[in-house]
């Protein structure tokens, strides 16, 4: 039998997991992504959602949610599915420390040309890029966008970019929406392709991405990547934190 002076202290536990350090709920920047591959007339959908504050975040993808606090130390992965978590700590002050900056630029120098024969699937194109902001703009999520095109050139391969950027405002500094955004583009030439055009252009919003490829050994592949809401609000009570039901996943023995 539970003693009644036990009743308190236990229905304080049970609350106190998706009320740890549960500071007011204050603007936040709330971004959803959607990523369309389709490939031989098939056509595979998901979506990533951020919550991003200060010093906490929130990621989901699939079943899968990440939610950080640099101002506990941890950070959470709960498995939707399993109705499990796992913590890990973060690493100190690196949390907090800013980017190293961007080393000088340099002259690029090409890459051999690859036998395609020999590299098989292997093969990563190292594309030659032709950037071209063209006039046209289009208002996505309430913001005035422009486009600009690239094409990629390879010895094996070609690729077809287009791209919408809009410009940041003052709300959308609580994070950076390009990172969870071009997390989402596998091929790794093209992602630092644009990780460049970020640089040039002053990180703007990209807002929405459409890639064409021509891979060397396969049909052509379609990309479609846009940001379905980009809104500063405040963030629903106790998103930042383990909910009520999920258990600690038990160490492998």
């Amino acid at each position: 039998m539970i003693s009644c002076g036990l009743i308190p202290y236990l229905l304080f536990m049970a609350a106190s997991q998706t009320a740890v350090a549960d500071a007011p709920s204050s603007t936040c920047l709330h971004v959803v992504i959607e990523r369309e591959f389709t490939f031989l007339a098939s056509t595979r959908t998901m979506l990533s959602e951020r919550w991003i504050a200060d010093d906490r975040m929130y990621a989901k993808s699939g079943d899968i949610v990440s939610i950080t606090r640099k101002d506990l130390g941890v950070r959470w992965i709960i498995d939707g599915a399993k109705r499990t978590y796992t913590e890990m700590p973060l690493s100190g002050p690196s949390a907090d420390r800013p980017a190293a900056p961007e080393p000088p630029s340099s002259p690029t120098v090409a890459k051999p040309a690859e036998d395609l024969r020999e590299a098989g699937f292997r093969y990563e194109p190292a594309y030659e890029w032709t950037v071209t902001d063209t006039p046209e703009t289009s208002t996505i999520n309430g913001r005035l966008c422009i486009r600009v095109v690239a094409a990629g050139d390879a010895d094996y391969a070609e690729t077809n970019l287009a791209l919408w950027y809009c410009p940041r405002s003052e709300a959308d500094k609580a994070g950076d929406q390009n990172v969870p955004f071009l997390n989402m583009i596998r091929d790794d030439s093209i992602k630092t392709f644009l990780e460049s055009q970020q640089r040039k252009r002053g990180n703007p919003i990209l807002m929405s991405y459409e890639e064409t490829t021509e891979p060397s050994i396969s049909p052509v592949m379609v990309t479609r990547i846009r940001i379905k809401t980009l809104e500063s609000v405040p963030a629903p009570a106790g998103l930042f934190n383990v909910p009520i039901g999920v258990s600690k996943a038990s160490r492998p023995k």
